[in-house]
């Protein structure tokens, strides 16, 4: 009941700011595609709570690696259809890149949102989330 309260009161002030802003035009005035959507900051959603990734004590990152997923947000607060797109690494081995992508999509699908909505109505939205990892570190960007 909270999380529909606050996902209507979110699209209210969303809405209500779009209405009264000036009368130029913005880059969030335009229809995005999907693609857009995945590939901005601006995706609509807002993030409750991101979980970090734990890793084995065995584990240790000797580079900074990145690992970037693409999922879907769904209108009603589900994270789906997580997909790895690339990790950046310089030299760290494959089995522990695997295990850095392993932790990584199974917090991704703890993370907690209220959905990002449309003409007042949730909608589900595509969403780039990175992780760094790096020598004694394990925080999401």
């Amino acid at each position: 009941m909270v999380r529909v309260l606050m996902l209507l009161l979110f699209c209210l002030v969303f809405f209500y700011e779009r209405s009264t802003s000036a009368q130029t035009p913005s880059p969030h005035d335009s229809q995005p595609t999907n693609q857009q959507l995945a590939e901005s900051s601006d995706h609509g959603v807002v993030f409750e709570s991101q979980p970090k990734p734990k890793l084995p004590n065995d584990v240790e990152p000797t580079t900074t690696t990145t690992v970037t997923l693409s999922a879907i947000f769904t209108s009603d607060g589900h994270v789906t259809n997580i997909r790895l797109l690339k990790t950046s690494s310089n030299g760290e081995s494959r089995a522990t890149i695997k295990i850095l992508v392993k932790k990584s999509m199974e917090v991704a699908k703890l993370i907690k949102f209220v959905p990002a909505c449309k003409d007042g109505h949730a909608v589900s939205v595509y969403v780039h989330i990175e992780y760094s990892f790096g020598p004694q570190t394990e925080e999401p960007r």
